[in-house]
């Protein structure tokens, strides 16, 4: 009866297993049709199909950064992620000594 048990645990981790896999692929679909519709030019582009580019357009993404301003951006969110990570640590450093004696620097 023991092994009964294993074996019908078993069957279902292996049945939820592949259960998510296949939710996982049926929800990476529309992330690779974005993919690979964004090498298209903009008429092959609109057939929204998985068929892959005859010849990939790469300057798609130069376009996008140059027109959506993503170097400022970027710069922009480093600067925001540095400042909130130093505040962060300055204020776990100070919490840390807050409540239990800091050392001192003079001897007794």
């Amino acid at each position: 009866m023991n092994s009964r048990m294993r074996n019908r645990r078993r069957w279902q981790a292996v049945g939820v297993n592949v259960l998510a896999w296949a939710l996982s692929l049926i929800l990476m679909a529309p992330l690779l049709l974005i993919l690979v519709n964004s090498f298209k030019d903009s008429v092959s582009a609109s057939d929204m199909n998985l068929a892959l580019p005859a010849s990939p357009q790469w300057s798609n993404y130069s376009v996008v950064v140059e027109k959506g301003k993503l170097g400022i951006t970027f710069l922009n969110s480093m600067l925001y992620s540095a400042a909130t990570t130093a505040g962060c640590t300055r204020r776990c450093i100070c919490s840390s000594c807050w409540g239990s004696p800091c050392p001192s620097t003079s001897s007794p």
